[in-house]
């Protein structure tokens, strides 16, 4: 006969008892509280060392690129270019030509290759500001702000625009929250560029033990003209170190044996003259044509140049010209020197 122990089938009951309602509570943990708890994580840190992988596929390529990023870090609360210091080394996977070492200290700019070149703030502000869409951090981490600022919006939003669903997951072994945010297309063309947008979605993977987001990553879908064309961006964090190394965050950084150097902007090329008449050139069409400057004489030739996988901006500084009058100088330098007249 097998005895038991009751008061020890009681204490066990009790115990499971007391255990349910504690996992019941964390599986029915709203998007709400999770994002606010998320939020709260990224505003306490102040900076430290961190380790990010990057995948980058643009829209007009095949390919996946791949970059490695470390950075030093942190939060300059009255920063109004960067938000905050920093030291980054980027390195893109099979480019090493294209390595690079920034340091921001919250008065410089400095780019530091075979010199530092060095971009004062208080003489080269705005030309600083230009260069910013260049950096790219892991902003969770860098932000002054949550790195979703309208994320919140997109959870109280009651039109239905925005498909919002939180899920439990494991990332490289971690237990982590996904966040999947799938924002509803029309399938119209947009009114400005004619690009119907097919699919826009953004997905974030937060750490369950302590709601850090160490993975977040952006897609879309558009038909452009006739083709259909994909993008795709993730950023990995593959490493965090709260502690701050100052040491790297000043110009005393800089390795004494390199030497250094004040930024000399770039001189455009003198206007073309007056009155003179253009050279001739001919350039192939997206239709497989080619279009002669020759076969427009007599009309007035907008030259319109941009990025290929980026439509025209918004207000573009174009430079209309007359075919039978413009400059005696080559071609080439003509097309140059228009090329950086219109680039914005």
């Amino acid at each position: 006969m097998i005895k038991i122990n009751l008061k020890l089938v009681l204490a066990a009951v009790a115990l499971l008892a007391e255990m349910l309602p504690v996992a019941e509570c964390e599986a029915q943990e709203s998007i709400e509280t999770v994002i606010l708890k998320s939020r709260e994580k990224c505003q306490s840190i102040q900076g430290g060392h961190y380790v990010m992988e990057r995948k980058m596929k643009h829209m007009d390529d095949k390919d996946t690129d791949y970059y490695r990023n470390t950075c030093d870090f942190r939060k300059l609360p009255d920063d109004t270019i960067f938000g905050k210091a920093f030291s980054m080394v980027n390195e893109p996977q099979g480019h090493p030509e294209w390595n690079g070492h920034f340091l921001y200290t919250g008065n410089e700019l400095v780019y530091l290759n075979d010199t530092a070149t060095i971009l004062s703030c208080a003489q080269w502000a705005d030309e600083i500001k230009s260069r910013r869409h260049n950096f790219k951090f892991f902003s969770p981490l860098t932000a002054r702000t949550y790195f979703i600022p309208s994320l919140e919006k997109w959870i109280a939003d009651t039109s239905g625009d925005y498909l919002i669903s939180l899920s439990e997951t494991h990332l490289n072994d971690k237990p982590c929250y996904l966040v999947d945010i799938l924002v509803k297309q029309s399938g119209e063309p947009d009114p400005y560029f004619g690009i119907i947008c097919l699919r826009y979605e953004i997905n974030i993977w937060i750490d369950k033990s302590n709601y850090l987001p160490i993975q977040f990553s952006e897609a879309f879908d558009n038909i452009d003209g006739p083709d259909t064309v994909s993008q795709y961006e993730e950023l990995k964090l593959v490493s965090f170190d709260p502690k701050v190394d100052e040491s790297k965050l000043t110009l005393k950084s800089i390795p004494d044996e390199m030497v250094q150097r004040d930024y000399v902007p770039h001189k455009a090329p003198e206007p073309l003259a007056e009155g003179t008449s253009a050279p001739d050139w001919s350039l192939p069409t997206l239709t497989g044509d080619t279009v002669r400057l020759a076969d427009l004489r007599g009309k007035v030739v907008l030259l319109d140049f941009f990025y290929k996988s980026c439509a025209p901006p918004a207000a573009p500084l174009y430079l209309s010209c007359r075919a039978s009058t413009r400059s005696t100088k080559t071609a080439a330098s003509w097309l140059l020197a228009l090329t950086r007249t219109t680039t914005l």
